[in-house]
């Protein structure tokens, strides 16, 4: 525990000259705009339900909460499928509903032994979740809306390079069925044994993506990655209908159980409706900016196993949860 007091104390003292004021007292570091004095948060260290897993013994889970402002969360209490469009536009957290209010959350889990390079790419994330989370949703969705997008044509192309994406796109081939075109990667995940792409028939892998040519509506140009899944709720046949509230209910849920204290790949980005719109997709962009922090010009990588271990862990739930098979 000790030592992610430490990473508190450490993440504080980046955040310092940002627009977030932090407070650590302990074992949380509380959070609050500097501009938008109602909008608070938290990073939290919480211990883990369960210490030990197959890859190691979990020191902690931290945890970064953004709770909504009273009035933009009563915004998506009157139309809750707005959450499924905030999400498709978030970067490092996940809106969600829990108790009545609504939240933007992001965790980390830390493992006992882990080296300074993994524990610096942690900070990194953490840090983009604070700074980049609620910010992301709440713009992205405000320009989805009709807000005017920012011109991001000065700023150029994706700060992460072809080499960075065929560096990953060679050590995808080992596990997965891969192609690349130097600007992005498409991958298929098996989700059942012997699944290899839906090419030869194959309903049991997941789509996987990675793109240097998605922009944020509100950050511009990044790294945008996405893993969609190939089922539907049977309640939301073509997605943002009048039934659409087993699916509300089924990604929000998704959005809440990331943030729990288990054994599960780190929490950045958000479970939001996909390409059909009406299967489960989860999403992640990294700004351009955080190209040059430690660790990330290689998280491509880091995107593609987090996510390949997802799929393999959402699966059961997207199935018991009333998931079937798209057409």
């Amino acid at each position: 525990m000790a030592a992610n007091h430490y990473l508190l104390d450490t993440i504080q003292g980046v955040l310092e000259g940002t627009e977030w004021n932090a407070s650590n007292q302990g074992t949380v570091l509380h959070l609050q705009h500097s501009t938008s004095p109602d909008l608070v948060g938290a990073v939290s260290v919480v211990p883990a339900s369960i210490r030990e897993t197959p890859i190691g013994t979990i020191s902690d889970v931290i945890q970064v909460t953004t709770k909504l402002p009273p009035a933009i969360s009563q915004f998506f209490k009157d139309d809750p499928k707005g959450v499924l469009l905030g999400n498709k536009v978030a970067s490092t957290g996940a809106l969600y509903a829990e108790d009545g209010e609504y939240y933007v959350g992001s965790r980390a889990t830390i493992y006992e032994g882990e080296d300074v390079e993994v524990i610096s790419l942690s900070v990194n994330f953490l840090v983009l979740a604070v700074c980049d989370g609620y910010e992301s949703i709440s713009q992205g969705l405000r320009i989805l809306m009709g807000g005017e997008a920012p011109d991001h044509s000065a700023l150029g192309g994706s700060a992460w390079t072809s080499a960075e994406i065929e560096d990953t796109h060679s050590k995808l081939l080992n596990i997965c069925v891969c192609t690349s075109d130097g600007a992005g990667i498409t991958a298929e995940f098996p989700l059942a044994p012997g699944a290899m792409s839906a090419a030869v028939g194959d309903q049991n892998t997941a789509l996987f993506q990675i793109h240097t040519d998605v922009p944020h509506p509100h950050w511009g140009p990044g790294l945008f990655c996405s893993v969609e899944f190939p089922y539907c709720h049977p309640d939301s046949p073509v997605g943002l209908g009048k039934d659409d509230g087993a699916l509300i209910e089924a990604l929000n849920h998704l959005n809440r159980l990331e943030m729990h204290q288990h054994d599960r790949p780190p929490h950045y980005g958000a479970w939001c409706v996909g390409m059909r719109k009406n299967n489960p997709a989860y999403v992640t962009f990294l700004v351009n900016q955080c190209h040059h922090y430690r660790g990330m010009s290689s998280v491509p990588h880091n995107l593609a196993i987090w996510n390949f271990v997802r799929s393999k862990s959402a699966d059961p739930f997207l199935r018991s949860a009333g998931f079937v098979p798209a057409d």
